[in-house]
């Protein structure tokens, strides 16, 4: 194959990869989860779930709940900043999720969530909120969109430089260039890819016991880097943002790049589960080159 035809077919396929991973650079997504339960023997009156605050931009979102709603008189509502509400609703008796659509209007609104509570209703189970919107762009998905594009990029430039520049590919990364070596890459990276499956199949691999703990531990390191500590110690944002020393207990140096990825605009999920893949390539990278020299082979 000629080299003018490797790298048109090289360009397309980047072409075809940043339309596709950009395609969604207004899309919003937001999820809460509370798994909280209201019982008659809660006394009437409204609830805030939450201290932590979400940021909307002025646009359309539509907000999502889901749980058990038994019967009607009780709602939810948003309040704002000012301790107003922006936002309420009475739940539908019988269901387990409703949808409704709201504008934001003016300036960007600090929002949370909160429940008006009537015992009269029965019990209230709320799992999780979800806010979702197609026509907004946030400066979190333009840098992660970014960081995608940027990789794809440079995924495509070693490519060329692979295909069609050999001898300075092969300066250029003189240990990686090597037949042997390019295909314990490759296995390497086919393995990986088999192992990272689960993850985008199952919701039981990816959650556990502690799942939402650990989920909110990277999120605390990542305010603690957006506040300009490193190494992270405290996590600012937790217990009403007194901080708290989770550090002491779960090594937070690990957690960084997740932490980074949140920050470059990554939900809190995607960075966990990058992560988790680049754990298990460094772990398979790891161990073979740790039997090779436990076996003196080189094969």
């Amino acid at each position: 194959m000629k080299k003018s035809t490797i790298i048109i077919v090289i360009l397309c396929l980047v072409t075809a990869l940043l339309i596709l991973v950009n395609r969604d650079i207004f899309k919003y997504e937001d999820i809460f989860v509370y798994r909280r339960t209201f019982s008659p023997a809660d006394s009437k009156g409204d609830y805030i779930l939450s201290t932590e605050q979400i940021a909307l931009k002025p646009g359309t979102y539509r907000i999502g709940i889901e749980g058990s709603f038994s019967g009607s008189g009780s709602g939810y509502f948003l309040i704002d900043q000012n301790e107003e509400k922006f936002l309420a609703q009475d739940f539908p008796s019988g269901e387990d999720h409703i949808e409704n659509e709201f504008t934001v209007n003016g300036s960007t609104k600090q929002l949370r969530f909160g429940i008006a509570w009537d015992p009269e209703a029965g019990e209230l189970n709320i799992e999780r909120f979800l806010v979702r919107s197609n026509h907004v762009l946030y400066r979190s998905s333009l840098l992660k969109h970014v960081t995608i594009s940027l990789f794809i990029l440079s995924a495509g430039l070693i490519l060329i430089l692979r295909f069609v520049f050999t001898d300075f590919y092969r300066r250029l990364f003189p240990h990686m260039a090597s037949p042997r070596n390019e295909r314990m890459i490759l296995a390497i990276l086919f393995l990986t890819l088999l192992t990272s499956i689960p993850f985008y199949r199952s919701d039981t691999f990816v959650t556990g016991d502690d799942f939402y703990y650990h989920m909110r531990h990277i999120k605390g390191v990542a305010a603690s880097l957006k506040a300009g500590y490193f190494p992270v110690r405290i996590l600012l944002d937790w217990l009403e943002n007194y901080g708290y020393g989770s550090g002491f207990f779960y090594p937070n140096i690990f957690l960084t790049l997740p932490g980074v990825l949140v920050l470059l605009g990554f939900h809190v999920i995607a960075a966990y589960e990058i992560f988790t893949i680049l754990c298990s390539f460094l772990t398979m990278l790891t161990m073979f080159l740790t039997v090779r020299r436990i076996s003196q082979s080189e094969k």
